[in-house]
């Protein structure tokens, strides 16, 4: 009997919420025949279940071999776990927010936990890709990742990599020999484990793809630092810009409009905003304009809610009043009087 599915993990910043999908999407290409699914698994995710106590925090791991090309794809989805990512074969388009690539034979892709992404353009071509995902604990924003107990990486290097991995939220890169020849060991491990005889065999394999990428993210980072410093400093310049121009703070913003004004994609937009300031770039900027409409408040008292609301950036006076009084913990109206 499958094993139970453990509660679903939520993930929680500020006001808003996530739970992973486990891209149930995969079973239509099951269904249809035109999809072989190599793969063991926790909770919800599709393949062969592990017991709870066996591998635990893996929630999945394997291969699939399409074929032909499948009338389904990954949709944008979260996933509790870091995400390591090899394309064997064929190709197949990897996109985050305001950033899409199209992966090769022999790309490798890493994803932190949380990380918003899809396969799929928006259809999988006919591909064969493996996978590790290890859930390692995150639920809120800036927590020490919880590694299970049979991984072997030392207590710096778990460290190391989740570091990393706040500076790089996701990798794209070449994958060496190494890495290609470990996972086709263990795609293989997996595909002939019968009653169990080849678990040791997947961890010992699963920690080895684990400490390649600590490689290639210490050699990543070395050359990328720079860079790293150079687009924080032009995300740090364009929120100035923003909190000290009552004209700016009136436009209506969207996320690519302020990824692109700062030369970045969107991902990178919102990993160094969250870095400096520990919001989200919309919570930021409804920060911003609520700062300057309670000034104008104070300082203009003729001037009717409605109109303070729209020339801040707010498209209704009710959003307004909302997103003040959570603020300033008092509406508009009441603050004013306070300061008159």
């Amino acid at each position: 009997m499958p094993p139970m599915p453990e509660r679903m993990p939520t993930f929680r910043d500020g006001n808003m919420s996530y739970q992973p999908d486990p891209n149930y999407e995969v079973e239509r290409g099951l269904k249809a025949g035109h999809l072989k699914l190599v793969c063991l698994c926790h909770n919800q995710y599709s393949g062969a279940p592990l017991p709870q106590n066996v591998l635990p925090g893996l929630n999945t791991a394997g291969y699939w071999d399409a074929t032909c090309d499948q009338h389904w794809g990954t949709d944008w989805h979260y996933n509790e776990g870091l995400e390591l990512v090899l394309i064997e074969n064929g190709q197949v388009t990897f996109a985050l927010e305001g950033e899409e690539r199209r992966l090769q034979p022999n790309d490798a892709t890493f994803t932190r936990p949380w990380l918003r992404h899809r396969l799929g353009d928006p259809h999988v071509g006919a591909s064969r890709i493996y996978w590790v995902m290890l859930d390692v604990g995150v639920r809120r924003p800036n927590q020490a990742w919880k590694w299970p107990s049979w991984i072997l990486l030392t207590p710096a290097d778990r460290r190391e990599l989740a570091r990393l991995s706040e500076r790089l939220p996701y990798h794209i890169w070449r994958a060496d020999a190494h890495l290609q020849r470990c996972f086709h060991r263990l795609g293989g491990a997996i595909l002939n484990n019968t009653s169990g005889n080849n678990l040791s065999l997947i961890a010992c394999l699963v920690n080895e793809a684990l400490f390649l990428l600590l490689q290639e993210l210490r050699i990543h980072h070395g050359v990328d630092d720079h860079k790293s410093e150079t687009s924080r400093g032009l995300v740090k310049i364009f929120w100035q810009e923003i909190k000290d121009n009552p004209a700016r703070l009136g436009m209506r913003w969207t996320m690519q409009q302020m990824a692109q004004r700062c030369g970045l994609g969107t991902t990178q937009f919102v990993f160094y905003t969250k870095q400096l300031f520990n919001l989200t770039p919309m919570h930021l900027l409804n920060r911003y304009r609520l700062e300057w409409a309670a000034t104008l408040l104070k300082n203009q008292p003729r001037r009717s809610i409605t109109d303070i609301a729209l020339d801040c950036g707010f498209t209704t006076s009710q959003h307004f009043t909302k997103c003040f009084r959570e603020y300033f913990r008092c509406p508009p109206r009441i603050y004013r009087a306070g300061v008159e």
